[in-house]
């Protein structure tokens, strides 16, 4: 746990990212695959942490145990809400993409929707010169964990 109070955010950083369960770029550590809440206290350290990378580590390692134990990611995630600083609600909105995307309904509720009949999807598209989609959504249920900036591919 040194490593979370390290000057360089690099350090603090690698604390993250060296537990990881899913590490993408190195050496799996056993132990982080087949015990997920090890890590925990942690990202407990780190969620609020002052550099955007460490945040970033923190948020990719959460959906790396969401992959595992979805509950104890959501869990963790409603914990972090409830001390959050002004980054936790993006940093909980990356963590929980996994999840998301499964229409997991602990992190859909976490995110602000009672249920999956709560959200309308709207599609445009216009081939005039190219091709562009728009995607807008919106949700009965009221939550500063929506992001309703329309996504256009």
């Amino acid at each position: 746990m040194l490593w979370t109070a390290s000057n360089d955010e690099a350090v603090r950083r690698l604390a993250s990212e060296g537990t990881r369960p899913r590490l993408p770029w190195a050496k799996q550590v056993p132990v982080f695959r087949t015990q997920t809440a090890a890590a925990l206290p942690i990202l407990d350290l780190l969620y609020r942490d002052e550099s955007e990378t460490v945040r970033r580590s923190v948020a990719n390692h959460l959906n790396d145990i969401s992959r595992a134990d979805p509950d104890l990611a959501v869990r963790t995630a409603r914990r972090w809400l409830k001390k959050p600083d002004e980054n936790t609600p993006r940093l909980v909105r990356h963590a929980m993409r996994t999840l998301v995307k499964q229409a997991n309904p602990g992190a859909l509720t976490l995110l602000g929707f009672s249920s999956a009949d709560d959200i309308s999807i709207v599609l445009r598209h216009s081939l005039v010169t190219s091709c562009h989609w728009a995607v807008n959504w919106s949700s009965k249920a009221s939550s500063s964990m929506k992001d309703r900036t329309p996504r256009v591919w």
